[in-house]
């Protein structure tokens, strides 16, 4: 379903699902993460849901915002859930451009960085950017780097038309070594949470 338009990079809040039909398909990315091919030949018949949380913490990233004197850094709290397979997990997007290590199990230990962004201060723009509204020049960028398979994913999420409907989109460019490998995928607007 398409995404309503009080669904922006400032409020996520709501469930979204992977639309195949209209995202570019994710097994060469995973192959150029290192994902085994048993393992991507199973993502790859399942559903993956985004349940997002659209939040504020204190800077000092003691809880819910209550200094007055410091804005509030935006949080996305997202629980994925992958079915069937049992690949679920839920993690916390921190919005302050501060990378934080994690371990995922399908991954291993990475580094993720959040934060807003202008699309004028993305390196990959022109890329990343095709298909984002026009006029919305605010994007979330997103980017992982693995710590011990030397692959590294930056990511834009936004929205943007395709067929005439509003969708949230992700926009990828993963690299490893000298191979690069760009990536759009879609997800459809379940229900509000």
């Amino acid at each position: 379903m398409a995404a309503p338009a009080s669904k922006t990079v400032f409020n996520m809040t709501g469930v979204w699902q992977i639309n195949r039909a209209l995202s570019d398909d994710i097994d060469q990315m995973f192959a150029l993460q290192g994902i085994s091919w048993l393992l991507r030949k199973l993502l790859a018949f399942t559903t993956v849901r985004l349940s997002m949380k659209h939040g504020n913490q204190d800077p000092d990233g003691s809880g819910p915002h209550t200094n007055e004197e410091k804005p509030p850094i935006s949080t996305i709290h997202v629980k994925q859930t992958v079915s069937p397979g049992n690949f679920n997990s839920e993690d916390t997007y921190i919005l302050d451009s501060v990378a934080r290590e994690h371990t995922v199990p399908i991954f291993g230990h990475i580094s993720v960085q959040a934060e807003y962004s202008s699309m004028s201060n993305i390196p990959e723009a022109e890329v990343l950017a095709s298909g984002q509204e026009s006029g919305s020049q605010t994007v979330i960028l997103d980017t992982v780097k693995s710590l011990g398979n030397g692959w590294s994913t930056s990511s834009v999420w936004g929205f943007g038309e395709i067929e005439g409907e509003r969708y949230h989109t992700r926009r990828s460019v993963t690299k490893k070594g000298d191979k690069e490998l760009r990536l759009r995928i879609v997800y459809d607007f379940v229900r509000e949470l």
